[in-house]
Order: C-alpha cells, then sequence, then structure tokens
C-alpha cells in the first residue's frame, strides 16, 4: 500500500487532535505519522501540554492518491476542525491537496 491515513491523540484526554496522510514512496514520509516536526502552532502547542507526548495511529492503507485525499477530508469532516467550531482537530485545511478550508487572518491577507 503506497498511501496511509494517521490519527494523533492527546493522552491527557484521549482525544484526536490531528488527521495527516502519508506514502511509503518516500523514505522521509514512511513514518511521518510519528514524526512531530513541521507541524504547526497549534499542534505543538497541544502536544507541549503533554510533555511532548502524543499517541499515533495510522487508521487505513490504500494505492490511490485521489482515494486517500478523500479518505483525508473525510476524517477531518468527521472530527471537525476547532478553527471552524466543528471539534477538536488543529488540522488547519479541510484536508486533500492545497489549502482548501484555509482560514486566514485579514493581517495575512
Amino acid at each position: 500500500m503506497k498511501f496511509y491515513i494517521y490519527k494523533h491523540t492527546r493522552p491527557d484526554t484521549n482525544e484526536i487532535f490531528y488527521i495527516g496522510k502519508g506514502n511509503t514512496l518516500k523514505k522521509s514520509h514512511e513514518e511521518r505519522y510519528k514524526a512531530s516536526s513541521g507541524r504547526n502552532k497549534f499542534w505543538k502547542a497541544i502536544v507541549a501540554k503533554n510533555n511532548g507526548i502524543f499517541i499515533p495511529e495510522i487508521l487505513c492503507y490504500c494505492d490511490s492518491e485521489s482515494l486517500i485525499n478523500e479518505l483525508e477530508r473525510y476524517y477531518i469532516k468527521l472530527y471537525g476542525r476547532r478553527s471552524c467550531g466543528e471539534g477538536t482537530l488543529c488540522n488547519m485545511t479541510d484536508g486533500g491537496d492545497g489549502s482548501i478550508g484555509l482560514n486566514v487572518s485579514l493581517e495575512t491577507r
């Protein structure tokens, strides 16, 4: 299987706080689900509150990049983004490729 969807869970509340995708095509992405580098400031704040600990888990694998993008959007919608007032996730976008759903501040605009 080439692609996977993963989740990160907080050990203090057992709450899922991040959904992501990775692939096995590049060595640097094989264990992306375990990595703490390249994360947003909200993810880092949650992990810092838990003394640097988070629980990574792969949810599913598939061979299709379009399906993995669809699945990432599905799981992000299922758990809901905190920034949209819909759930527990600190994801910055709706998932899939690109920046669909990214909330940009007026200052950034």
